[in-house]
């Protein structure tokens, strides 16, 4: 597939094979590879070692493998570099570029003395007189060693991580709405930690003076009208919340379930303009649910008492939580349990500690949820809903 006069795209899809996805979301995913045609022939990116084979294959369908001059490592992290040693078979010699913490990644994944180039932000790359490549260094987008690469006179973007999306060639010409939504569950789930600095790195676009008419991003479609993605990804980056309010709940006996069906009751009669969403996490990957927290302002989450504490579904959950660092969101906790009550009353303390806004009271119902239990779970989800909007 051309990209422009001078580019290919040359990576490989998940949908062309019958192997479990590599993606963390259980969707098969495509992981985007280009090449740069001029008087020299440049690669950008690799794939995943399972898919090397099918890689170079492509590869030589397309051009004399052995006049590649380089290969441009954006990002050394095995889904972009898996097939690197199996490229060197067929190119021993080839030029590698990288940043300095590019040589790290590499040297630390392979074991190998690789011909490395190390780049920094504003270096150059002629792919001859007319067609030049310039590096900009992003660090923790979303690894020390990321990179991307501006082509001129083509105006791409190659950005590497950035901007990129869950899913594979299915969604390749879906359309604006649809690339938003996955991208904005990539985003959720990839650069929330790094907010701050995917604000630096968009500012430095905005003002370096990039004329940028495509980005070319290592996972998902190409942005043909980059505008929408640079917008969006603004907004992201500083938190931007939707009319959204998840109910989460992991249940042993059906209890906490039927908490969280009642709570989703009352508050959809008292929050009219709010989409009230119930997810049992154990149905769900967790990805899909880390979206549905970045999207929100704040979210309700029910756990049964197991050993004293919350169940393990919900310990994961947490684990998630905690390491994506989502700004405070309002929580309330709820949960139900058959001899002592502890699993909320830790799970309350647990998101504080991880700088979430928890409701002070919670719901702890004993045993299965009676008339009267349902009656408080209403109660309570008034309270909650006063809690928002605090």
């Amino acid at each position: 597939m051309f990209i422009s006069s001078h580019v290919k795209w040359v990576g490989i899809s998940e949908e062309d094979f019958t192997s479990n996805s590599l993606s963390v979301t259980r969707k098969p995913v495509q992981f985007n590879s280009y090449l740069i045609q001029g008087k020299k022939n440049y690669l950008i990116d690799t794939v995943p070692e399972a898919y090397a084979e099918k890689f170079i294959e492509n590869l030589k369908s397309m051009i004399d493998i052995t006049s590649l001059s380089g290969l441009i490592v954006l990002h050394g992290e095995m889904d972009h570099s898996g097939a690197i040693l199996r490229l060197l078979e067929e190119v021993p010699h080839l030029e590698i570029y990288c940043t300095e913490e590019g040589k790290d990644s590499l040297t630390g994944h392979f074991h190998s003395n690789f011909n490395l180039n190390l780049v920094k932000t504003d270096e150059m790359l002629e792919i001859d007189e007319q067609i030049k490549l310039t590096f900009i260094e992003m660090k923790m987008l979303h690894w020390p060693d990321n990179m991307s690469a501006y082509l001129s006179p083509d105006n791409i973007l190659f950005s590497s991580d950035a901007f990129g999306q869950y899913h594979s060639k299915s969604l390749i010409e879906a359309n604006e709405s649809t690339l938003l939504d996955s991208a904005r569950l990539y985003y959720a789930n990839v650069f929330t930690p790094f907010s701050k600095m995917m604000e630096s790195y968009l500012n430095h676009l905005t003002y370096g003076n990039y004329q940028i008419d495509c980005i070319a991003p290592a996972h998902g479609s190409i942005w043909r009208n980059p505008d929408i993605i640079l917008n969006a990804y603004l907004k992201w980056c500083h938190h931007e919340t939707t009319l959204k309010i998840p109910i989460f709940y992991d249940s042993k006996w059906a209890g906490t379930k039927k908490l969280a069906q009642t709570i989703g009751e009352g508050l959809a009669k008292v929050c009219n303009d709010y989409e009230i969403m119930i997810f049992n996490i154990r149905e769900h990957p967790i990805e899909d649910l880390m979206y549905y927290i970045a999207i929100s302002p704040g979210f309700l989450i029910g756990t049964p008492t197991i050993h004293n504490s919350y169940s393990d579904q919900v310990a994961a959950f947490l684990w998630r939580l905690k390491g994506l660092r989502f700004p405070s969101k309002k929580i309330g906790v709820f949960g139900c349990h058959g001899w002592t009550g502890e699993g909320t009353l830790q799970l309350k303390l647990d998101l504080s500690q991880i700088g979430m806004s928890v409701m002070k009271e919670t719901l702890n119902v004993n045993w299965q949820p009676d008339s009267e239990a349902l009656k408080q779970a209403l109660q309570f989800t008034q309270r909650y809903w006063d809690f928002l909007n605090l």
